[in-house]
């Protein structure tokens, strides 16, 4: 008797283990599936959210007098955002700044202006505190046109924001 009870034990034990690892894998399934459903809704929150931030970071920036960026702290100033009020600012529609990463702002800087000016940047920059600055550009159209800039380097990266206001009628009322 003790044979012919002991292969009854062995399958009774597997078919118990069987059971056993067959409910771990469901319960892991259920885990996995609710986790990972959880972390979508998160992720797809989080897009919302950021979404809107953007959106209404567009619309302060569209709204806001002047011309808004950032860029790169070294020359020559790669710009990472600029906004589309540049276009009527010189001309220029904002994604030729942003193409390839390659910055043309700062050639539109009339040749007199551009040293002092980016020293005036290099040196406000070097010693962590906001720059402000006068300068010339020159269009799309050919014309010159006033520029006011300031701006500051952020804090833990190599970039710096600012604005850019159109001066030219207070520069023409001065002269």
């Amino acid at each position: 008797p003790e044979t012919d009870a002991t292969p009854s034990m062995y399958s009774a034990r597997t078919i118990r283990l069987a059971m056993l690892c067959f409910i771990l894998l469901l319960c892991s399934t259920i885990i996995f599936v609710f986790y990972h459903h959880r972390s979508q809704q998160i992720l797809l929150c989080q897009n919302r959210e950021l979404r809107s931030k953007d959106n209404l970071f567009e619309a302060i920036a569209g709204n806001a007098p002047g011309v808004i960026y950032k860029c790169d702290t070294d020359s020559p100033y790669e710009m990472h955002y600029i906004s589309s009020k540049i276009k009527k600012v010189c001309g220029y529609d904002p994604s030729i700044f942003l193409k390839k990463g390659k910055s043309m702002y700062y050639d539109l800087v009339h040749p007199d202006d551009r040293t002092s000016l980016k020293n005036a940047i290099n040196g406000a920059l070097s010693s962590n505190k906001p720059f402000e600055y006068e300068y010339r550009i020159i269009c799309n159209d050919g014309k010159e046109r006033w520029m006011y800039e300031k701006g500051a380097k952020l804090p833990e990266e190599r970039t710096m924001v600012g604005f850019i206001l159109d001066i030219t009628d207070r520069k023409n009322e001065e002269e």
